[in-house]
């Protein structure tokens, strides 16, 4: 393993004008690595976690070049400063259907140098990978990581806020929060009425819905799925979710999961385990184009 590594705040402007940090983590003796892994946060969390950073520490030893990288939907609210004024962000404000925008640019700042590009999205990070790559078939990723995503079959929104939703938007409340709880059982939160109506417009396209298939069934390049054993997943065992992600993604070229042995999910002191994870599945990245 190597140990002489350099770590760099990066910054990338998306298409309609929001700059987004990053963390670059890589290598100071292979400056252009095989592979750049791209890390996108979960729901509430930033770039900088403590475990993703460890994470990324654990692969530029290796060899690899990291990005532990910034979505507009970092933390529970913020606001960015645009040429069009200011624009309210958070995991509160998103607009799922925005996402797309933040992983492009980053995925555009990476292939500026030649390498492999694999997009890793923990918890709500991982339908958003989905999400973008179903919908954008970009040809420059060699392959997703989708890590503890509960969410990547259904975002468990309350339905009977839908009318309470519209009728803000129609107000001009679109920017007021819904009551706690609109999220669903998994933990107290809440989102704006734009934010939560802009997440049943694209349901269809992210979940499926009668003859449209789900973005997981959309995606044509490899998929590496993962749940640690001690998470928890509301009503669903951790084998089971992981076997849909299975049946689902058939047009898949190689559909990879695992239940990972002693982790949680924000993988506190089992960084190195995730590291070895996904050095694992990049070596079969590897194998796969080979043969190809």
């Amino acid at each position: 393993m190597q140990n002489d590594t350099t770590e760099k705040i990066v910054y990338v402007k998306t298409e309609d004008g929001l700059t987004l940090e990053g963390l670059m983590l890589q290598s100071l003796g292979q400056p252009t690595p095989a592979e750049t892994v791209i890390w996108f946060h979960g729901l509430h969390q930033k770039f900088s976690e403590a475990e993703y950073v460890n994470i990324g520490r654990q692969l530029a030893a290796r060899g690899f070049r990291f990005i532990t990288a910034n979505l507009r939907s970092h933390d529970f609210g913020t606001w960015f400063r645009t040429d069009k004024g200011a624009y309210l962000g958070g995991s509160a404000w998103e607009l799922f259907s925005e996402s797309p925008l933040d992983i492009a640019a980053w995925i555009d700042f990476a292939t500026k140098d030649p390498g492999r590009v694999v997009l890793a999205g923990h918890g709500l990070g991982g339908a958003k990978v989905v999400y973008y790559q179903a919908e954008r078939r970009d040809p420059r990723l060699a392959g997703l990581i989708i890590a503890s995503s509960g969410s990547l079959f259904r975002e468990k929104m309350r339905q009977d806020l839908h009318p309470v939703a519209a009728k803000m938007i129609a107000e001009g409340r679109e920017k007021e929060l819904l009551p706690w709880g609109t999220r669903g059982d998994r933990q107290v939160a809440t989102i704006s009425a734009e934010s939560y109506m802009d997440l049943d417009r694209i349901h269809e396209s992210l979940y499926g819905y009668q003859s449209v298939p789900p973005a997981l069934a959309r995606i044509t390049c490899p998929i590496l799925a993962w749940y640690g054993s001690k998470e928890k997943l509301a009503n669903k065992d951790i084998d089971d979710f992981l076997a849909r992600v299975r049946r689902t993604a058939t047009a898949s070229s190689l559909v990879k999961t695992r239940k990972i042995a002693g982790v949680e999910f924000f993988y506190t002191g089992s960084e190195k385990v995730i590291a070895g994870e996904i050095e694992r599945w990049c070596e079969q990245l590897r194998t796969l184009q080979a043969a190809v």
